[in-house]
């Protein structure tokens, strides 16, 4: 079997800005068309990656971004593969990470008040932090209702109202998916919502990860198998064990791309794990 990859990205923007938030998981659309054109190889498929054919490419969250980047790559002659949350999609929910970054680049506060602690603000690295804490503090909520209010005071406190989110990074809808579906786009388990697993039960794990499979199935999306879990690091347990799911994909820097073997997983699961490289042109 030969050596593989497969990589994991966000979506493409026009004139990609290094210096803006919302832009930082995002690729420049006319890099990223070149890069599709001129890969000696084509990406394939999951399964066939996962079989050794070749390299595959995968795009995280329902947003426009992630859409225009996966019609580039079929335009391209590429197979592709979108992950989305149902829960999302159904309600026509922003993803919350994407609502920080819109008020933490329109704001001109110079200090942000986070858990108590007050935080500069100013600088791109500044922001960065203090969108880290931010996030911290946004995992810890279980209700998705406390989680928009939280989103809403971090708003008022920045001084940020009526200013929509950048188009790109607008929600899906069903019909979205379904166009892609129908332009040869696989559409895969991203879990119901966009939770941080490493902070739900195994119950409650296990409830997500079947919730999204079993609206993908409903939807007309087919019966994929492949799960890449929210924000890339969590590990399945030994507890858990997902008839939906037989690929559980990570996207964490800090352990080797590929198959999860002894030294960095012990547990026992259903599922088999491997980690994904994050896409750099």
């Amino acid at each position: 079997m030969q050596n593989l990859t497969i990589y994991a990205m966000h979506g493409v923007v026009d004139t990609l800005d290094i210096n803006c938030l919302c832009h930082r998981t995002m690729h420049d659309r006319t890099l990223f068309a070149n890069h599709l054109a001129k890969r000696p190889k084509k990406y394939v498929t999951i399964n066939d990656a996962l079989n050794g054919r070749g390299d595959a490419l995968t795009i995280d969250d329902a947003t426009v971004a992630a859409k225009e980047a996966a019609l580039l790559a079929r335009s391209h002659g590429h197979e592709v593969s979108l992950f989305a949350n149902p829960y999302n999609v159904v309600l026509q929910k922003s993803y919350f990470f994407h609502q920080i970054n819109m008020l933490l680049d329109s704001t001109t506060a110079t200090s942000i008040a986070v858990s108590g602690v007050s935080l500069p603000s100013i600088t791109l690295s500044e922001k960065v932090k203090v969108k880290k804490k931010i996030k911290e503090q946004y995992c810890r909520l279980s209700m998705e209702g406390e989680r928009s209010l939280l989103v809403a005071e971090l708003a008022a406190q920045l001084g940020v109202t009526n200013v929509p989110l950048p188009r790109f990074l607008a929600t899906l809808s069903t019909e979205d998916l379904t166009y892609l579906r129908k332009q040869g786009v696989a559409i895969e388990n991203h879990g119901w919502s966009h939770a941080d697993y490493s902070r739900l039960s195994d119950a409650c794990v296990k409830l997500e990860v079947e919730d999204g499979q079993q609206w993908l199935m409903a939807n007309g999306f087919g019966q994929n198998y492949h799960f890449a879990v929210p924000f890339g690091h969590p590990l399945p347990t030994r507890h858990q064990a997902f008839p939906h799911c037989t690929v559980w994909f990570l996207e964490n820097h800090n352990i080797p791309p590929g198959p999860i073997g002894k030294g960095i997983w012990r547990q026992e699961t259903t599922a088999k794990v491997w980690n994904r490289t994050q896409l750099v042109l």
